[in-house]
């Protein structure tokens, strides 16, 4: 395009999206987090299990907070496998601002038994690459991180490149996010 102010001709680097995630990839997220946290809950029980101990009522524990922690345990009968399982759940930090990640899948699993996980693209990473304004002078490029809004979008403009034909298509990667309810992964 041509800058009237300048009477500079740019390239505008724009982000063309060519199709939409499918709806079965909710669910298969969905699935992914059910999963992961029934498999908190078979790990709790197969440690009350080792320990000779019945496995009625053995839930994988998730608190509010660090100082419901040890009551929850109780609760999900995780006492059963024995003083060292407990120090470790309780290192492991699984409630509200302990361990993100493991919060997470718990969380997320919730979530998604109330309403549909719905994950959009919210962001484009393009990939590391030369570019040449002077043909003698290539520029290393790293990867550019930026939100995704809509179709069309300009990322970014720049003057011509040399060594990258107006019209070429770069191949990205695209972050999947979903709602503030999602904790971090928001």
């Amino acid at each position: 395009e041509l800058n009237k102010q300048t009477g500079f001709v740019s390239h505008a680097w724009v982000v063309r999206i060519s199709g939409s995630l499918t709806p079965t990839v909710a669910t298969i997220i969905g699935d992914i987090f059910h999963n992961l946290r029934t498999s908190l809950d078979t790990l709790a029980c197969d440690l009350v299990r080792i320990a000779g101990k019945s496995v009625q009522g053995v839930y994988f524990p998730f608190s509010a907070t660090a100082g419901e922690l040890p009551e929850m345990i109780k609760r999900r009968n995780m006492n059963r496998a024995g003083s060292d399982v407990v120090k470790i759940i309780i290192s492991l930090a699984p409630y509200k601002g302990g361990n993100v990640w493991l919060r997470a899948i718990h969380d997320m699993n919730i979530l998604d038994k109330h309403q549909a996980l719905v994950p959009v693209i919210a962001g484009g990473i393009s990939p590391a690459m030369k570019i040449a304004f002077d043909p003698a002078r290539p520029t290393d490029i790293q990867r550019i991180a930026t939100k995704i809004d809509r179709d069309g979008q300009s990322l970014m403009v720049m003057p011509p490149i040399s060594n990258l034909p107006l019209g070429t298509e770069l191949a990205a990667e695209w972050a999947i996010t979903f709602d503030a309810n999602a904790g971090p992964l928001a």
